[in-house]
This record gives structure tokens, C-alpha cells and sequence, in this order.
């Protein structure tokens, strides 16, 4: 059983969900950190990120089904605590639904058993039902942390010898890393590890962070203050285009293609007597001049991602601009 299978984990986009079972009647902490996704009945997708919000979208939804009367609603009770499920008057935490005020003043594990007592008491098979949770990735599963650790510093490091890096400097990037790790830990985030991030946004936030402490508690040490910006904006930069880049391995495009990419680089430069070209001139040139290198593209916006990738160490890629260093 693989880990995807025993964890009963679903990647969607790039990022790990972890399927609720309806029938369980055990989730209490290890719910704590979590956020719903996504709950679905019959042909009807529910997404929302905040428990208080999909309790309400559920309900909404199941109400219009067969509809309840405020009296029937009223005299819900929960099997976990002994605060009311609905109120007449709106009270702290409550959440407006029509007339009345539904509960939504729970911790995560409590919200979820609050849904299952709305589903129950609507007679809502739970094996009709499908439901995500995502997980902060600090409350993951050790071993799920682990494999997908290993799994991002492969792809990083075949990320690295794409733009150009030498193959027996790789461990020492990823040791960079590792070495930004210890300072990640002092800045009030709740990551630990700049390797564990599933999509670019949560990595860019805690990286401008990160990148602002440093600055801050290492005023006089320049060096050390480069070096952590250049390793944390090339992180930033396969995070960024992680779940585009997967297949470039697949379809041949390797660190070779940065000396045809420079080749027509340097002679547009020559031809037009300028330091900055637009990604658009390159690609019209190398489709007029090396029809299959151009074939080899997926279109305009693959192009621009493996220029980015393949050639932003040699030259200052801005896109649409690509200008020469120095």
C-alpha cells in the first residue's frame, strides 16, 4: 500500500487533500490544523476553506433537498458537547441561516462532528458523500513529510542542473537550504522545513519573510545576505514553476537546450544592437531560424517558462524582457 493509498491522500493541483470518512466516528485532535476543501452530495461540489463556511453551504444545501421547519431545527442537539446546534437570537459565533442561528463555534474535530450531526439529522447517507480536509503540513503524517521531502529535493535538484548549475555542486544547494532552515524556525512561522511546500504562494509569503529577518539580524554580513536571497529566489523560482516543468525531462529538453537558446540569444543581440529583447522577437527568431528547436515548444507561454528556467543565469529574465547581465 502506497502512501497516497494508506493516508487516503488526493493530489489536486499540485497539492495533497486528505479524504474525511463520514463514518468515523474517531477524528478529534488530529483534525486540529485542518481546513475543509471540498464535500460533495450526489452532483452537488461544495468548496469552501473554513469550517463555519462549508457548515453553512451544507445545510443551505440539504435544507432546499427536504426542506425542516425552524421548530424541527431548534431541538438538534450534539452528541459531543451540550451547546445548542441552532438559536433564535443571534449569540457569539453563531452563523445567521434564514431565521435562525446556526453553531459554528467549534474547533476543527467538533466542526466536522457539527456537519455530520446536520447530515444525520437531514437523513443524508454518509456513504453518498465525499469529503476533502486540507492539512497544515506540519500536522502531516511523518513518513508522508519524509517521502515528499526526498520527492522536492529530486526535483530541485534536476531543477538546478536544467539552469545550468554543475552536477557536483547540487548537494551543496540543497545544504544551502538546509543551512536557511535554521533561521525559517526563528521567525514565527509555523514552517519548519523550506522544502515542504506543495504551491508558490505559501512558499513566496514565509520566503519574503524569511528574507526580511535575515536582512534585519545580519546587517553587517553582505555576503551571507546575498548568497541566502540568490538560494531562496532560485527555491522561489521552482516553486513557481514546479507542476509545469515535470514533463520537460519526458520530452527531451534538458541543460543542452540553454546553448541553443544562447546561440540565438547573442545573435538577435548582434543583429538588433540592443541589451534587451522581448520574449516574443526570440521566439519569432528561432521559428524563422531553427524551425526544430521552435516545434519543440509547446507554445508562447511554455517558451517563457523555459527561457525563464533554462537561461535566467546567464541573462537578467524579466518577463516579457530578457536583458543581458552586466
Amino acid at each position: 500500500m502506497d502512501l497516497l493509498e494508506k493516508y487516503k491522500i488526493k493530489i489536486i493541483d499540485g497539492k495533497r487533500y486528505y479524504e474525511l470518512d463520514l463514518n468515523n466516528n474517531f477524528y478529534g485532535t488530529e483534525l486540529e490544523d485542518t481546513v475543509p476543501y471540498l464535500f460533495q452530495y450526489k452532483d452537488k461540489i461544495i468548496k469552501k476553506s473554513y469550517w463555519g463556511g462549508m457548515a453553512i453551504e451544507i445545510l443551505t444545501y440539504i435544507d432546499e433537498l427536504t426542506p425542516k421547519t425552524y421548530e424541527q431545527l431548534l431541538v438538534l442537539t450534539y452528541d459531543f458537547c451540550k451547546s445548542t446546534v441552532f438559536s433564535r437570537v443571534k449569540r457569539t459565533n453563531f452563523t445567521k441561516f434564514k431565521d435562525i442561528y446556526l453553531n459554528t463555534n467549534h474547533t476543527a474535530g467538533h466542526a466536522f462532528r457539527s456537519i455530520k450531526t446536520l447530515l444525520r439529522a437531514y437523513n443524508i447517507n454518509f456513504d453518498e458523500c465525499y469529503f476533502l480536509s486540507r492539512k497544515h503540513i506540519n500536522t502531516e503524517p511523518d513518513e508522508v513529510k519524509e517521502n515528499y521531502k526526498e520527492e522536492t529535493i529530486k526535483e530541485y535538484k534536476y531543477f538546478s542542473l536544467l539552469r545550468g548549475c554543475p552536477a557536483n555542486k547540487l548537494d551543496s544547494f540543497v545544504n544551502n537550504i538546509e543551512v536557511l532552515n535554521k533561521q525559517l524556525s526563528k521567525i514565527g512561522t509555523s514552517m519548519n522545513d523550506l522544502f515542504l511546500f506543495d504551491n508558490y504562494i505559501d512558499y513566496y509569503n514565509v520566503k519574503c519573510k524569511l528574507v526580511s529577518y535575515i536582512i534585519d539580524n545580519f546587517p553587517c554580513q553582505n555576503n551571507y545576505i546575498n548568497a541566502a536571497k540568490n538560494n531562496l529566489f532560485y527555491l522561489e523560482k521552482f516553486y513557481k514553476y514546479r507542476s509545469r516543468f515535470s514533463n520537460l525531462k519526458e520530452r527531451g529538453i534538458d541543460y543542452t537546450y540553454r546553448h541553443l537558446l544562447d546561440k540565438h540569444l547573442k545573435a538577435l543581440f548582434d543583429l538588433f544592437k540592443v541589451d534587451k529583447i522581448t520574449c516574443k522577437e526570440l521566439y519569432q527568431f528561432i521559428k524563422e531560424n531553427d524551425i526544430n528547436l521552435y516545434n519543440s515548444f509547446n507554445n508562447f507561454h511554455d517558451f517563457c517558462m523555459i527561457c525563464d528556467i533554462l537561461i535566467s543565469k546567464d541573462y537578467k529574465v524579466k518577463i516579457p524582457y530578457i536583458l543581458k547581465k552586466g
